[in-house]
């Protein structure tokens, strides 16, 4: 397959970078392992940070609640999906029409309290917990809708999903030859500071790493049919300073 390696590949590739072909004492491939998918997750996220699509997936449509979590508060809270390691946008179907709300900071959490009614559909959306450890689980992040909707709505969240870590070394890693071309150098980056840069493997790693993720900018827009994707606006539905 095209843009793909398996893993045995990759960790030759590796090792040939960072010039320590045979030192499986020093540098045993399980290690080597772990440092690429470490570096895939980091680069995964990178990636969907610059607005490229194609890495994020959507939810299942699901309803949206009638009532507001406590009764005094006005938005509308919906959990963070599992497994989800960052939120890219959420829809609300508005009678036959999906609508992208906006996202917010938290400093406009009191501003959209006064544009909710019961048959309206939220606009702007916020996280206001993340998923967090108890004990030996994690408990689901919240996230908020603004402003308050109380008439029934389905929705669906895009979320970058957690990285399942590649381990059999005839299994294949699919991305752009710049991606792959960036995670070598990033494991060499690892493995010159395991064994303390004594021949400054670091420093052209760090350079040809720069080169590679600066390709990867300028392409992340040319990703969808070889063109750039134009920007979708949210729907006007309130008027005023929020557009939204």
């Amino acid at each position: 397959m095209a843009n793909s390696r398996t893993l045995t590949v990759l960790l030759a590739d590796c090792r040939e970078a960072a010039g320590v072909e045979g030192l499986l004492d020093r540098h045993p491939d399980a290690t080597l392992i772990k440092w690429i998918n470490l570096e895939w997750r980091r680069l995964r996220t990178k990636i969907a940070d610059l607005g490229m699509p194609g890495l994020t997936v959507p939810t299942t449509i699901a309803a949206l609640p009638t009532a507001p979590p406590v009764p005094t508060e006005q938005y509308l809270e919906v959990n963070w999906p599992d497994g989800a390691v960052g939120i890219y946008g959420i829809d609300v179907l508005n009678g036959q029409t999906w609508r992208p709300l906006r996202p917010m900071n938290f400093a406009m959490r009191r501003d959209l309290q006064d544009f909710g009614a019961v048959d309206s559909a939220p606009t702007h959306w916020m996280p206001i917990t993340l998923p967090f450890e108890t004990t030996t689980a994690i408990t689901a992040g919240k996230i908020a809708l603004f402003p308050l909707a109380t008439g029934g709505r389905n929705y669906r969240i895009w979320y970058l999903a957690a990285w399942v870590d590649i381990t059999n070394v005839a299994h294949v890693f699919y991305g752009h030859d710049l991606w792959l071309s960036w995670l070598i150098q990033a494991v060499v980056l690892r493995i010159a500071q395991k064994d303390d840069d004594a021949q400054n493997t670091a420093a052209l790693a760090i350079k040809l790493q720069d080169d590679v993720w600066g390709e990867i900018k300028k392409s992340a827009g040319n990703m969808n049919l070889a063109e750039l994707v134009p920007r979708v606006r949210a729907n006007r539905r309130s008027r005023g300073r929020f557009g939204a």
